[in-house]
């Protein structure tokens, strides 16, 4: 069974060195999918460009994330609830 890990950007770059979770989850067999970079919700983002650009930075090529490279961020979940 495939279990997804969905990543906010954001936390990886506040807490460097955190990423060897990710790098555990995906030498387990598992996938990340991209939840955002700063987990900015579609109903609270000023526009929706700027909730696309939050999307975006949360795509590994732009963060540098090693763990979340080589075909793992080929899924997306939308955040609905700010929670953090």
């Amino acid at each position: 069974m495939r279990t997804f890990g969905f990543v906010n950007a954001v936390k990886i770059i506040r807490e460097p060195g955190s990423e060897t979770v990710l790098d555990a989850w995906r030498g387990a067999g598992q996938p990340l999918g991209n939840h955002s970079c700063s987990h900015l919700s579609l109903t609270r983002a000023p526009s929706f460009e700027a909730w696309q650009e939050d999307v975006i930075a949360g795509e590994p090529v732009d963060q540098g994330i090693v763990a979340m490279k080589a075909n793992s961020m080929q899924v997306f979940a939308a955040s609905f609830r700010k929670c953090c």
